[in-house]
């Protein structure tokens, strides 16, 4: 686990998050809105290993992680101006 300067790993910082990271800590809030159940404490327990195996991709390959930009619109934008 790699800490940052403020001694707080990004993994820990929800304001750092990936977006795939920020999906799942978002769905474990709403598993934890059904209730008690086991059933649901291991769903949850999984969900919460998930998002650790991605925290542990992010901090090790933190360019492969980034977000592609979508390029399709000024592909499509420069199409029009081409004469």
């Amino acid at each position: 686990m790699k800490v940052e300067k403020e001694g707080m790993s990004r993994r820990h910082r929800v304001d750092l998050f990936t977006p795939i990271e920020k999906s799942i800590y978002d769905l474990q809030g709403e598993v934890e809105k059904m209730g008690a159940d086991v059933r649901l404490t291991d769903a949850l327990n999984l969900l919460i290993q998930a998002r650790w195996k991605i925290a542990d991709f992010v901090e090790e390959y933190p360019q492969q992680s980034q977000p592609k930009p979508d390029t399709s619109q000024v592909d499509d934008i420069t199409k029009l101006y081409r004469l």
